[in-house]
């Protein structure tokens, strides 16, 4: 028990590295998103030009700045992308912590968003 808590504490603290390292260089470089709103766009345009890397680091932004506020609506959405992405380049501890963090404080919007909210434009 006490490894499985362990375990997850690592992947919470994996996750919070990984998004806050994407937005600090975001913002150190004046270079970034403002809002969810712009991450999203600009996550959705990478993704379209195939550039599943920068696709990636937006959709990290889009997710902090939900999750930071608690709407988990667009956390779940940005998440998810940020999640299967992640697993598309092989991370699968960085998806792991993702969606159990999405569970743990959006238990309910999980379970209630539509399937194509979750996947759309997040599949390589």
């Amino acid at each position: 028990m006490g490894s499985l808590i362990a375990g997850r504490y690592r992947n919470v603290l994996v996750l919070g590295t990984l998004v806050g390292l994407g937005v600090v260089v975001a913002l150190l470089t004046g270079y970034g998103p403002r809002n969810y709103d712009e991450a999203m766009q600009a996550a959705v345009q990478a993704h379209a030009r195939r550039n599943l890397k920068s696709a990636e680091r937006y959709y990290a932004v889009a997710f902090e700045r939900a999750d930071s506020v608690g709407n988990g609506g667009r956390a779940v959405v940005a998440g998810n992308a940020v999640a299967d992405l992640a697993v598309a380049h092989g991370d699968l501890a960085k998806a792991q912590a993702i969606y159990e963090h999405l569970l743990a404080t959006y238990p309910t919007t999980v379970r209630s968003m539509p399937l194509r909210f979750k996947t759309e434009n997040t599949l390589p």
